[in-house]
């Protein structure tokens, strides 16, 4: 495998310095760097394709304390085939792509390796952290409107590239979300940075929380002008994730999620306003993972198991790209988009049920339940996802408690609910 190489300064080469992270073991820093050769989806499959759930996995056993032997037992128990991008995948590099024209072959599955390229360059011009988070930001800025492609899988990527710093696993990241780009929330129509926003710059007593936007949800969409959105989930012969993806681009949606002015009139409850901004950009993200929990202890299933690691994704690299000193307006924006998807999402889950609400028996059962027995498990099932829900859990568990001082057990419980089966 080490013998393909490209004629261009990449890091699909050996002359790539991986840098290696010392909170990692040997076996996994050298996992994580081999698996650089390999397409971001199983079979090299960009389109309707499955996730190389791999170096995810691996990154995500370790966070939760496996050793080496239990990280090899999985990887011999891994039957999913991996396409190596140069030998299977016969991509090459004519050097077409350059950093400022990068955007307008965004979408192409067939241009990966020169992304790739074109991000590690990029990131490797000036060795320094604010480098770093500055290619980030201004990358996902351009791809913000396509954060929900692959059910998040290129933007939860990111994130556990962003946890190991190398710069070549960060650009593979972005290369996957270059990839996999399309505009599912039609970006002419959707209000990110709007005036409202800008009015909110402190807090308001009577600014609505994000689960009252919900509670109106059920009720707003069966008038006239939101029925559309119902017509659209009963007429549908897709799957969830399609019906999510097409629900993104709906305006009614947007003005529903974001309480734009079309929706402003709906109740009582709404007219005091709903903004995601900066200043409650923080508290926002924390009601929508709770949240994400919720719709995941209502009905387990793939799209709401992503529905918790995609907001514990975004969760972290606000917290490691946030900025004091600025507006932070992608992160805003990348976290209102999230919520539109979510808010798809939810729609979709509790039309014909409600959605879930941990009681005071949830916390008294989980209560005498340790995270390193919900931890062994998980590493037991040996199943990826129930892996990286128990990473994502125990994160967001720790960072919420840390911050806010947080009693509520949704996220052990979420986790010991996706354990319980294995």
């Amino acid at each position: 495998m080490n013998n393909y190489q490209i004629d261009v300064n990449s890091h699909l080469t050996e002359n790539h310095n991986f840098q290696t992270n010392n909170l990692y073991s040997t076996l996994v820093n050298t996992q994580l760097k081999q698996d650089s050769f390999y397409h971001p989806n199983i079979g090299g499959r960009t389109q309707h394709g499955m996730a190389n759930h791999f170096p995810m996995t691996i990154q995500s056993m370790a966070n939760i304390g496996a050793n080496d032997q239990q990280i090899l037992d999985f990887m011999a128990r891994w039957q999913q085939p991996r396409s190596l991008i140069l030998q299977d995948n016969q991509l090459k590099d004519n050097l077409l792509i350059n950093e400022k024209n990068w955007f307008e072959f965004i979408g192409k599955a067939h241009y990966l390796i020169q992304f790739k390229r074109v991000f590690f360059d990029k990131l490797e011009k000036e060795n320094s952290i604010e480098n770093t988070q500055k290619v980030i930001l201004e990358s996902l800025d351009k791809m913000k409107y396509g954060i929900a492609m692959g059910l998040f899988h290129p933007f939860i990527r990111l994130s556990f590239a962003i946890q190991h710093q190398d710069n070549g696993l960060i650009a593979d990241a972005l290369a996957y979300m270059a990839i996999r780009y399309k505009d599912l929330y039609n970006k002419q129509s959707i209000e990110l940075d709007t005036q409202k926003d800008n009015e909110f710059t402190n807090k308001n007593e009577n600014e609505i929380s994000s689960q009252q936007i919900w509670d109106d949800f059920l009720s707003a969409i069966n008038k006239t002008k939101f029925s559309t959105i119902t017509q659209f989930i009963d007429q549908s012969r897709s799957g969830t994730i399609h019906i999510c993806e097409r629900l993104c681009a709906f305006d009614v949606l947007h003005d529903l999620s974001l309480n734009l002015p079309l929706s402003s009139s709906l109740s009582s409850s709404l007219s005091s306003g709903y903004t995601i901004n900066n200043f409650n950009l923080k508290t926002r993200l924390q009601e929508i993972t709770e949240l994400a929990g919720q719709l995941f202890l209502t009905e387990e299933s793939l799209t709401t198991i992503h529905a918790v690691t995609a907001t514990q994704a975004l969760s972290y690299i606000v917290k490691v790209l946030y900025d004091k000193n600025t507006n932070n307006q992608v992160l805003v924006d990348l976290t209102k988009l999230t919520w539109v998807w979510l808010s798809s999402l939810y729609i979709e889950k509790t039309r014909h049920q409600n959605l879930f609400s941990v009681s005071e028996a949830d916390n008294n059962k989980v209560k005498n339940i340790s995270w390193a027995q919900i931890k062994q498990q998980a590493l037991n099932s040996k199943e990826v996802h129930v892996i990286k829900l128990t990473f994502s859990c125990e994160w967001l568990d720790n960072e919420y408690k840390n911050n806010t001082g947080s009693t509520n057990s949704i996220y052990k419980t979420c986790a010991l609910k996706s354990v319980s089966r294995w």
